[in-house]
């Protein structure tokens, strides 16, 4: 069996390349409902409103913080949209699939720890009308 060269993912927000990017974790939920009957028991699922969600792990040099999610949060102002100044998560493969979307940052967190590097983690949520591209 011959080798393979796996996927780096990399990311962007509001065309700034994220070059201190530890973690980054995307997950997409459809929010439906189980819908259940006394006759058929689990019969099936009733739509809900769908959502992408982004989480991203920052490591802080001792520099400077590269990107500081605050100044997205304190407005409540959406990152973005289609295009370059949307939140884009790039896998880096040549040819390889994108995957792009319209969100708020509506979190972050700085933490550091003995024998752990300082890392900023923010969470983004946005609509779910994306898929790999």
């Amino acid at each position: 069996m011959a080798l393979v060269q796996y996927a780096r993912a990399t990311i962007s927000v509001n065309s700034i390349d994220l070059f201190e990017e530890a973690s980054v974790t995307i997950s997409r939920t459809t929010n439906s409902q189980p819908v259940s009957t006394v006759h058929w028991g689990y019969n099936g699922e009733t739509p809900g409103a769908p959502m992408c969600e982004l989480s991203v792990d920052n490591a802080v040099p001792s520099s400077a913080i590269e990107f500081d999610p605050g100044t997205y949060m304190l407005t409540l102002s959406p990152v973005g949209g289609p295009g370059p100044n949307g939140i884009k998560f790039v896998i880096d493969v040549p040819g390889g699939p994108t995957m792009q979307f319209d969100g708020f940052i509506v979190s972050d967190n700085f933490s550091h720890a003995i024998n752990a590097s300082s890392k900023i983690t923010f969470t983004a949520r946005g609509r779910f009308e994306t898929t790999w591209e």
